[in-house]
């Protein structure tokens, strides 16, 4: 790579790869490079609208790139910002913001196209809270939130839904949970 960095990596729909701003310990950064398996070289690409530390990075439905949150600067400036990448283009675009900046959260595609971000922290909180992205509008809504605040991590599973399971936190570390996107009402959990 041409700039030393930790940050998020994101296959691509061509095959190629994806790695944009750092994680923790590194300052946070704008720029991104594309790695290309079939040649073995690195090549930089746009950079991102901001500098992002430990945010993350969802392949979405139609090949786009979505970059949630992370930390612009210390953990005292946390972002609530989006913005989503086009492997066609090369380029970068602002997208909608979350309701509560987030960093250490985790980030799923769901199979109806959406984008489910669960827990991180704010300030050094941990959060509970969840959101949705919807890539058809570039907003997001709030949906039901956690049993747990945590920073763990996510899967969708074959049935769609999401297991959320460990991460920091005095429960959140020993639990897990299910987000269901199908049941009625907004994000119904339950234990795992």
């Amino acid at each position: 790579m041409a700039t030393e960095r930790t940050g998020t990596a994101t296959l691509l729909a061509d095959g190629r790869v994806l790695v944009a701003g750092s994680v923790d310990g590194r300052p946070a950064l704008a720029s991104a490079e594309i790695y290309d398996p079939n040649t073995g070289t690195w090549s930089a690409t746009a950079s991102m609208p901001i500098a992002r530390g430990i945010p993350t990075a969802t392949r979405l439905s139609d090949g786009k790139v979505l970059v949630v949150g992370g930390q612009e600067g210390d953990e005292q400036h946390l972002l609530a910002s989006a913005d989503l990448f086009d492997p066609n283009t090369g380029a970068w675009s602002r997208s909608g913001s979350l309701a509560t900046p987030r960093v250490y959260h985790a980030a799923i595609l769901l199979a109806d196209g959406k984008v489910l971000v669960a827990g991180g922290q704010d300030a050094g909180k941990l959060l509970s809270s969840a959101e949705i992205y919807d890539p058809n509008t570039g907003r997001w809504s709030a949906t039901g939130s956690m049993a747990a605040e945590r920073a763990g991590t996510a899967v969708r599973l074959s049935d769609g839904k999401v297991l959320i399971a460990g991460g920091s936190g005095s429960q959140g570390s020993e639990m897990a949970e299910i987000y269901d996107p199908g049941a009625p009402g907004p994000g119904v959990r339950r234990d795992a």
